[in-house]
């Protein structure tokens, strides 16, 4: 499937949601949903450039080989940030974009994994 430039300005538009205002010194988690993987890899694209142009890297993680296993390895990283002790350089900034976090969906993925569900 092309990419059209109608599509394109489109995942241009969802990045500024993501990549805006005080970014990168806050930014709430949030969640995006793409009709194709054309669509999704266009956003993916359009959120590493806004914010690779202000210093921030992007890291795609696929979760969906088994998402409850790799998403517990995310939670552990982000558990460390705010861990550190005294004088600790604190690790770069980045965008983590979670590919597939909607297979975590359903009955058989309730128990909580913080800090993303609970």
């Amino acid at each position: 499937m092309e990419l059209t430039p109608e599509r394109q300005f489109l995942a241009e538009q969802v990045a500024a949601e993501f990549v805006h205002g005080m970014f990168p010194s806050f930014r709430m988690p949030a969640f995006v949903a793409c009709p194709n993987d054309c669509c999704a890899q266009a956003v993916l694209s359009a959120i590493t450039l806004a914010a690779g142009r202000n210093g921030v890297a992007t890291e795609v993680i696929d979760l969906r080989p088994a998402p409850a296993e790799l998403l517990d390895g995310v939670t552990q990283r982000l558990c460390g940030f705010y861990g550190r002790s005294e004088g600790e350089e604190a690790p770069p900034r980045r965008v983590l974009a979670l590919d597939g976090f909607d297979l975590l969906e359903g009955p058989e993925n309730d128990a909580p994994t913080y800090p993303f569900r609970s």
